[in-house]
C-alpha cells in the first residue's frame, strides 16, 4: 500500500548568516544582486529574519549568533510544504526517524501576522526537515 502524497513542494530553505553584517550582506546579495523580493520580515538586530521569494518557494534568512564553522551549518534546514503536518509527522515516526520538534502552532510576527503549523524531523543522512503548513 502506498501512502498518499502529503507533500506539495518545497516551502523554504533556511540560511543562517552569522552576525548582522553577514545578514545584511546576504539579504543584499539575494535582493539587490539577484533581484529576489522580500515577502515578509520580522525582528531587529540579531533577532532579524525575512523570507525572500525564489519564484516557486521562499528562502528564509535568520541572523545567527554563531559562525557556520562552530557547528551551526549555514544551511540550517529545508521545509516541505504540506497541509498535513500531524499525519506526516506520524508517518515519519512510524518509519523509525527521530522527531526533533513535535507538531505545533506558531505565528511569525511579520508586518502581517503569519500563522503556521510546523514539525521537524531528522532525515536518513542527518538532515533537518521541517514540515510547514500556512494557516
Amino acid at each position: 500500500m502506498t501512502n498518499p502524497n502529503y507533500i506539495k513542494g518545497t516551502h523554504h530553505i533556511n540560511l543562517r548568516p552569522c552576525g548582522e553584517k553577514a545578514y545584511e550582506e546576504t539579504v543584499a546579495f539575494y535582493t539587490q544582486t539577484l533581484g529576489m523580493p522580500v515577502v515578509r520580515s520580522w525582528g531587529e538586530g540579531e533577532k532579524r529574519g525575512c523570507m525572500i521569494d525564489t519564484g516557486d518557494s521562499v528562502m528564509e534568512l535568520n541572523c545567527a549568533q554563531q559562525a557556520a564553522d562552530s557547528g551551526t551549518p549555514a544551511v540550517n534546514h529545508f521545509a516541505l510544504a504540506t497541509d498535513h503536518v500531524d499525519e506526516v509527522t506520524e508517518l515519519v515516526r512510524r518509519a523509525g526517524y527521530a522527531i526533533t520538534v513535535e507538531p505545533m502552532d506558531a505565528c511569525l510576527p511579520c508586518e502581517k501576522l503569519y500563522p503556521i503549523r510546523i514539525a521537524f524531523c531528522r532525515g536518513p543522512v542527518g538532515e533537518s526537515i521541517e514540515f510547514f503548513m500556512e494557516k
